[in-house]
């Protein structure tokens, strides 16, 4: 249970063994025939969600000067999610000549992420462990780190966009190429989050100056042409009446003009 989960969350949980104990146990024959097993697992859950946040970007009185106080508040924005598979091919020379592979594991680490010309790139590595016999009988160790990218496009975007993905590993095989060499094939899901970021520079506090009454207009009426996409709010701040009234005198909706339009702005406001 989380708190603030809910049907519109995006959950992603990763899982890593932190320690492992293995103990032989002996039967009632004395024969050792099972192994206990007690391992720690840790357990990371990340959650996301879209969420709409009111806010105050501007603020003006038609009738005093204001006091205004802003801030700039930054957050992100998640544009996009991806859970993809691929491969990884890799050639490892060993340090001796073998004759069978017992058995191959690997495990895998972002060194790095960036997103650059609209393309997201990782750069990993995976370490491949493997158990060998030689001719002889001898079984050998050998691990051998080998590096992997992974490219996807992101989304476009005038602002900054990061991601911090996840790679696991999901199958790994090998098999002998060469006395001396080994052919492995690990196969690598990689997933994230893509997020861009937001800044904005938002009002924090706010009060109107009593002792500062803005001066009285000279006319009672103002003949404007607006131009398609300007918004009422910048209008009507700069002429010094409510976007309100606006509307009303002219009989425009929403907030920006979509086409070139002639606006009666009322110099005294109600």
């Amino acid at each position: 249970d989380l708190e603030g989960v809910d049907e519109d969350s995006v959950c992603d949980a990763s899982f890593e063994v932190t320690s492992l104990e293995m103990h032989p146990r002996t039967g009632l024959d004395g024969e050792c025939k099972t192994i206990s097993v007690s391992a720690a697992v840790l357990a990371s859950i990340t959650v996301t969600r879209d969420v709409t946040v009111p806010v105050i970007t501007d603020c003006y009185s038609t009738k005093f000067e204001m006091a205004v106080e802003k801030s700039m508040v930054s957050g992100q924005r998640r544009v996009d999610s991806f859970h993809e598979t691929y491969r990884c091919k890799k050639t490892i020379e060993l340090p001796v000549e073998v004759e069978q592979i017992l058995d191959c594991w690997c495990e895998c680490m972002v060194d790095s992420s960036r997103v650059q010309d609209n393309t997201m790139q990782l750069d990993g590595r995976v370490i491949v462990c493997m158990l060998a016999a030689d001719a002889d009988g001898g079984i050998l160790y050998h691990e051998k780190p080998v590096e992997t990218q992974y490219q996807r496009a992101a989304p476009r975007s005038e602002r900054e966009i990061v991601c911090e993905p996840i790679l696991t590993v999901q199958s790994v095989r090998c098999s002998l190429s060469a006395a001396a060499a080994a052919e492995a094939e690990v196969e690598l899901s990689v997933r994230g989050d893509v997020f861009e970021q937001v800044g904005q520079s938002l009002v924090c506090s706010m009060e109107p100056d009593e002792s500062r009454p803005k001066a009285a207009p000279s006319a009672a009426l103002v003949i404007y042409y607006a131009g398609e996409g300007e918004r009422l709010w910048d209008i009507a701040k700069r002429y010094n009446v409510s976007p309100e009234r606006i509307r009303e005198l002219n009989g425009v909706d929403g907030s920006a003009i979509s086409e070139t339009k002639r606006l009666l702005l009322p110099r005294r406001c109600r």
